[in-house]
């Protein structure tokens, strides 16, 4: 009967607390977790939990923290360079006492301030001025003035300001092309993650690519009549860094075989 009081009496709280029923094993490991932990020493050796129902609903007052921007494995470039960074903090029966933001590069933390706040909801906004790219790691922790703390795994984001690097390969400029109507140009990209590439012929996008292997031949192929044709390569990152490699002039000049058809002949004669 203890137990089923227990049972019933967290599930009523925990509904009015998150707005939800809670499952079965959700109750029993929250009473599991937040008993009192008792050894068995009878010869097997085995941890039991003795239900403590106010430790285990005092447990569900722990303050929630969102963070609202910028979003888990985002990318930010140089317009972003002095970045704010968001988060909500809630706690329904304690009153919020402070919040920490921490962010840290691929190495080391390299920024970490506290700001006191009040009420039970609260916005707070926190700066950050990048120098550096790099892979970024952040997060927010939160006490009420019951000691609480939240903090989920941490978010992680990139600074990356360095446009992808184009090299072209072929055709060469001012070359001509001969050898079919179909040109293929050849080019490969480097730096950072590449988002997409676009074959840009006299200004206007011929075709794109959202499926680059850095450092690897990349080809696109197009049917060309004869004529000139400036083009060129556009990249973008995922940070959104925009690069346009150099231009270049091709020639395609192109005179398809003659086809000669032999139908054969013959001769008929009288006798």
């Amino acid at each position: 009967p203890h137990v089923a009081g227990a049972f019933a009496l967290f599930r009523q709280f925990f509904r009015l607390q998150k707005g939800r029923i809670p499952t079965p094993a959700e109750i029993k490991n929250i009473l599991n977790s937040t008993g009192k932990q008792i050894n068995d020493t009878g010869g097997t050796n085995l941890n039991y939990s003795r239900i403590d129902v106010f430790a285990a609903i005092d447990s569900l007052r722990i303050p929630e923290v969102t963070r609202v921007s910028p979003l888990n494995n985002s990318y930010l470039n140089l317009s972003n360079q002095n970045s704010t960074f968001i988060c909500n903090s809630t706690s329904n029966h304690y009153s919020l006492t402070n919040i920490t933001f921490s962010l840290w590069n691929s190495s080391s933390l390299v920024y970490n301030l506290t700001e006191n706040i009040t009420g039970i909801n609260n916005q707070t906004n926190f700066s950050y001025n990048f120098s550096v790219d790099d892979i970024y790691q952040w997060n927010c922790e939160v006490y009420n003035n019951n000691s609480f703390k939240n903090s989920d795994s941490n978010f992680t984001i990139t600074y990356d300001i360095t446009k992808p690097q184009i090299n072209l390969i072929s055709p060469s400029n001012s070359s001509t092309w001969t050898s079919s109507s179909t040109v293929s140009f050849t080019y490969n990209v480097s730096g950072g993650t590449i988002n997409n590439c676009s074959l840009i012929i006299n200004n206007n996008t011929n075709q794109t690519n959202s499926s680059i292997t850095i450092n690897t031949t990349q080809t696109f192929t197009e049917s060309l009549s004869n004529a000139v044709y400036n083009w060129s390569i556009n990249c973008t990152d995922f940070a959104n860094n925009i690069k346009n490699s150099e231009e270049r002039r091709l020639t395609v000049s192109y005179t398809a075989p003659v086809v000669v058809s032999n139908t054969g002949g013959g001769s008929s004669g009288g006798g």
